[in-house]
């Protein structure tokens, strides 16, 4: 029987998620209180690995409803958690061999919780076999029993036994049989008998442990036997199981070369399991030491063995595993904790809320590795974040974005559209991301300012080549970086990877400082650094100013139109001699005219050109002048003649 789906009603913070998909591993993405928390609480009740369902109707109802519903709660209990799952056919076999064979008409099968922690089963009854089942072998009259086996249904079959006029004692019997709520008592009676004891163990996680590096094992065997270890020693328990380690034997073995040949072993399996996530420093080794406790200890501390966990760097120098990094101790500790659950042979879905907090983004990045081919290949895995560092690029389709009090629509969703701005930025950071690295693979990257100069490079680009003149060499790959002074750090962060690196700035008064902030990076030379300037002749400029201004013009009139048309002074089209100012920008020069004018609520957007630009390239190629297109040409074969340099 394997777990297909999930989904949450009436708890919290949610109404209704909807039916949600899971996969093994499965990726929850939302705002703080958007219901990622609730959804996980209110799903671990299906069958909680540690206790029993326990639902406390006024704390986890919808607060806003409470008042109303608790009048009918005892009567009309909540749903608030159902899982789907889908039946194997050895779950079929067993239920028809104990039932009635061909009665399971659909292999899914529904597991609901209610408020009340009562529980009910829904599957699918072929109810026509269940009368074949049900019918025979009960010393009916033949023509009585010929009559019933032509039911269809359960529904029929009462029916036809009351129409019967048989004084048969059988008949009374199966009448007897089926009354009431016969179907809905069959399913309980499968669920009960044969499903029940195959829905695993759902195991919330929203505190992560963090081991000690000094473990008492007297008091370790103690606090075990008694039921009372804290959670720095389960972490450690965890470790003794990961090592292959044995307590009692630490404790009691008075073979100090076996124990230590042991323990050096356990330390070289640890480091090696370890390091194989943890990628952001691989020159680290564990040791584990058994030594006599020092009388001046803490008292739980001061008699017999202990063990130490310390960390040995690169240069051979040991420290205790509590001087490490908060992150590094989370990961090891983590690591060891889910280990000892992945051997686990119990049937789980494990819960992980936020995961990777302390973590950095490379190391979140290892730590879902983990998750991916190590946890979720043994139980199935669902964990809320909201890192674009602990979502996986390559399974998208994994993750699923919760919302809080979403209109007319479930509070989770597959949708990305469906959600709001703030929710699906992890994922827009993620494709962010891969995109970077993607147009990182080419080696010869343009960095230009905006997304107006890369959409007028490329459009400008593709009239030139059609006409058989020269467009930018397709070599290049142009990344807006979001303003000129992004471009120093662009160039620190990626120049020295191997790249051969082109800047296009704009040509203003800040141009010179950001041209030597760049070269002050060491990673590349002032020769390849251009400014819109070197293409027009005027001091100041911006990419439009490679245009014409009559074609520019003309650009930006058909792209306002209509807003030209509007407002409390319409203009029909702007005119050069329009313009009051003298600034040798046109977007300047613009951008105080739309202010002045109140067109598009006094706001000149300078991407809105390049976009019409784009959107009707067909129609425009044959508008544009021959001095724009001179300028574009220049340009291009300037940047062209450095790929011969690299």
């Amino acid at each position: 029987m394997d777990l297909q789906a999930l989904k949450v009603e009436n708890f919290r913070s949610i109404e209704d998620s909807g039916w949600v998909s899971i996969d093994d591993l499965t990726c929850f993405i939302g705002k703080n209180e958007s219901g990622k928390t609730a959804f996980m609480n209110a799903v671990e009740q299906i069958n909680p690995r540690f206790g029993s369902p326990d639902y406390t109707p006024y704390k986890d109802y919808p607060r806003n409803k409470w008042p109303i519903y608790k009048r009918n709660h005892d009567a009309e209990p909540a749903l608030i958690a159902s899982a789907k799952f889908e039946l194997e056919d050895e779950d079929i076999v067993e239920i028809e061999s104990r039932e009635y064979s061909g009665i399971i008409g659909d292999t899914e099968a529904i597991y609901k919780r209610y408020l009340d922690d009562s529980e009910e089963w829904e599957l699918e009854i072929e109810e026509a076999s269940l009368v074949q089942g049900l019918v025979p072998d009960r010393g009916l009259h033949d023509k009585t029993e010929t009559k019933l086996l032509g039911s269809d249904s359960i529904s029929e079959l009462k029916a036809n036994i009351r129409e019967s006029t048989s004084d048969d004692d059988a008949l009374e019997e199966l009448e007897n049989k089926i009354s009431g709520e016969y179907l809905e008592g069959l399913q309980k009676r499968i669920g009960r008998n044969h499903l029940k004891a195959k829905v695993p163990s759902f195991h919330y996680i929203g505190e992560y442990s963090i081991m000690n590096d000094t473990v008492s094992i007297n008091q370790l065997i103690k606090d075990k036997n008694n039921n009372n270890l804290d959670e720095s020693d389960e972490v450690f328990m965890s470790l003794l199981s990961v090592a292959n380690l044995d307590l009692q034997e630490l404790r009691d073995n008075p073979d100090w070369r076996k124990i230590r040949t042991e323990l050096q072993a356990a330390s070289g399996r640890v480091t090696e399991d370890l390091l194989n996530y943890w990628t952001q420093n691989q020159n680290l080794r564990f040791s584990f030491d058994r030594n006599e406790a020092k009388q001046e200890g803490p008292s739980d501390y001061n008699s017999g063995k202990i063990v130490d966990v310390t960390v040995e760097n690169s240069d051979g120098v040991e420290v205790g595993f509590d001087q490490r990094s908060q992150g590094f101790r989370w990961f090891f500790s983590s690591f060891c904790q889910f280990r000892d659950i992945r051997d686990s042979d119990e049937d789980l879905v494990l819960l992980l809320d936020e995961p990777g907090l302390h973590l950095h983004a490379k190391a979140q990045q290892d730590f879902l590795d983990f998750l991916d081919q190590e946890l979720s290949a043994e139980h199935i895995v669902a964990y809320a974040t909201h890192s674009p560092f602990m979502i996986d690029p390559r399974n998208l389709n994994r993750s699923k974005m919760v919302m809080a009090d979403p209109e007319g629509q479930t509070n989770i969703s597959d949708d990305v559209m469906a959600t709001d701005e703030a929710t699906r930025l992890p994922l827009q950071n993620v494709f962010e991301f891969d995109l970077v690295d993607t147009l990182l693979i080419r080696p010869q990257t343009l960095l230009v300012e905006g997304k107006s100069d890369h959409a007028y490079l490329y459009a400008i680009s593709n009239i030139l080549e059609k006409r058989g003149r020269t467009g930018l060499d397709k070599s290049w790959t142009v990344i807006p970086v979001g303003s000129g002074s992004n471009v120093p750090t662009f160039v620190s962060l990626f120049g020295a990877n191997d790249l051969d690196l082109g800047v296009l700035l704009d040509g203003d008064s800040g141009y010179n400082q950001r041209k030597e902030d760049i070269t002050s990076k060491g990673v590349m030379s002032d020769e390849h650094i251009r400014s819109t300037s070197d293409f027009v002749d005027q001091n100041y400029s911006d990419i439009e100013d490679l245009f014409s201004e009559d074609f520019y013009l003309e650009l930006v009139n058909q792209t306002y139109q209509a807003e030209l048309a509007q407002g409390p002074h319409p203009v029909g089209e702007i005119v050069a001699s329009d313009f009051k100012n003298e600034n040798p920008r046109v977007v300047k020069r613009l951008e105080k005219y739309f202010e002045r004018q109140h067109i598009n609520e006094g706001n000149f957007e300078h991407f809105a050109p390049a976009e019409y630009l784009q959107q009707n390239l067909e129609r425009l190629r044959e508008e544009i002048d021959p001095e724009s297109l001179n300028n574009f040409e220049e340009l291009f074969e300037d940047f062209n003649t450095y790929l011969e340099e690299f």
